[in-house]
């Protein structure tokens, strides 16, 4: 049975990501899994509480569920336009020629890209949402509800990368499809 091309691509994308860390590579996500439980389990609760007295304490357990809800909502449209911008600030000729060059659908290429991202995405998110959760950690939540709130944290921040990233092709696409069509109606000189 064939790869899929779509992996074929992430697997790629993961390999240039980590090749500055060529050694521990097969070691790299326990690590990374490992290390970001201990931030969350114990570094992120002790250096919030810090800075957290009674009274913000109270506040926070008052507050939690709107800005939660909030916090959500902003993030989702930040990392939305994140793949948008990129987009419109550079064009890529070098990955125009490998679509050309290669029997490689851009729907793989799109699909591979983010898979082979998605990692270090989840990984910045997670330490993103750990603070938060230390924020939440005087309303008494134990592990697993902590374990709740990063999932529903990367699962948002993901999806909306992913809206993000289709948008950005489908823009990228009309941008192209712009460019070519008012190159062809110039006259010849």
């Amino acid at each position: 049975m064939p790869v899929p091309k779509w992996l074929v691509v992430a697997r790629n994308e993961y390999r240039i990501r980590t090749s500055r860390i060529r050694k521990i590579r097969p070691y790299f996500p326990y690590l990374v899994i490992g290390l970001l439980a201990v931030y969350v389990a114990f570094i992120a609760p002790r250096f919030v509480s810090l800075f957290i007295d009674d009274f913000l304490a109270f506040m926070l357990s008052q507050a939690a569920v709107a800005m939660m809800q909030i916090i959500l909502f902003m993030i989702f449209v930040y990392f939305m336009i994140i793949p948008i911008t990129d987009t419109l600030r550079e064009e890529q000729t070098g990955q125009l020629e490998i679509f050309l060059a290669a029997p490689v659908k851009p729907s793989d290429v799109l699909l591979g890209e983010f898979l082979g991202k998605m990692p270090f995405y989840a990984i910045f998110v997670t330490v993103i949402t750990g603070s938060f959760a230390a924020v939440l950690n005087p309303l008494g939540l134990d592990i697993f509800q902590i374990t709740i709130i990063i999932i529903i944290f990367v699962v948002t921040f993901l999806s909306a990368t992913w809206i993000g990233t289709v948008i950005a092709a489908v823009l990228r696409t009309k941008l192209g499809k712009t460019a070519v069509e008012r190159i062809l109606e110039e006259p010849l000189q």
